[in-house]
């Protein structure tokens, strides 16, 4: 597997900011596909759930590779968001990602990594915004035009994640600036995969001390 591109990614909501490093995963097996993501989402305060409910399902069936990594953040550097949306366009459909009773969105970059600690994490980044509880796209879209999802998982498959409906991107001098549109940052819980990432080997017990 080939190094990583390292970046960070800065994402703001308001008071809310998480910083996601993409470090340098090192060898590891080879990441076992098709793999199925459900989970619940907690609806924000004031929100009430609409046609689709608090339910997601993703699907993926293939992975983003590094070099597509690395090409869309140059992308984006050159020629903004309407230059990454146009690139993104042009990927292979990785898999889709349904919420409640919407019909599914093709997702076109997706990757998935196992983490020092044994967690699995998936990173899902949208070319559009993702409507959550009617058919409409998200208050100030326009000028938010992606979507960003991410989920944990640990060996017993069962995890968390995080959910940006409608976002811009922009490269600054400390890396990817992820920003949302005034919508919520979405609470994702009851995650369950059915891919989860080997359980993590026991160290062997210490051998006795040698009789004198």
């Amino acid at each position: 597997m080939l190094e990583q591109p390292r970046f960070a990614i800065r994402v703001l909501a308001g008071a809310f900011l998480i910083v996601l490093c993409a470090a340098n995963a090192g060898a590891q097996a080879a990441m076992p596909l098709p793999q199925i993501w459900t989970g619940r989402m907690e609806v924000p305060a004031g929100v009430e759930p609409g046609l689709t409910g608090d339910y997601f399902e993703l699907r993926i069936f293939q992975i983003s590779t590094d070099e597509e990594a690395a090409g869309l953040v140059t992308v984006l550097e050159k020629g903004g968001q309407a230059a990454l949306r146009n690139a993104m366009y042009q990927l292979k459909v990785k898999g889709w990602i349904r919420i409640g009773k919407l019909a599914a969105t093709d997702a076109v970059f997706i990757r998935v990594l196992d983490l020092p600690d044994g967690q699995r994490r998936v990173r899902f980044y949208s070319d559009h915004p993702l409507r959550l509880y009617d058919k409409t796209d998200p208050a100030g879209s326009t000028a938010h035009p992606f979507a960003f999802l991410e989920l944990v998982a640990d060996a017993s498959g069962k995890g968390s994640g995080t959910l940006i409906a409608s976002a811009s991107l922009a490269v600054g001098d400390d890396g990817l600036r992820m920003e949302s549109a005034g919508t919520p940052v979405i609470r994702l819980y009851d995650v369950v995969t059915d891919q989860p990432p080997p359980a993590k080997a026991k160290p062997a017990p210490a051998a006795p001390p040698a009789k004198p």
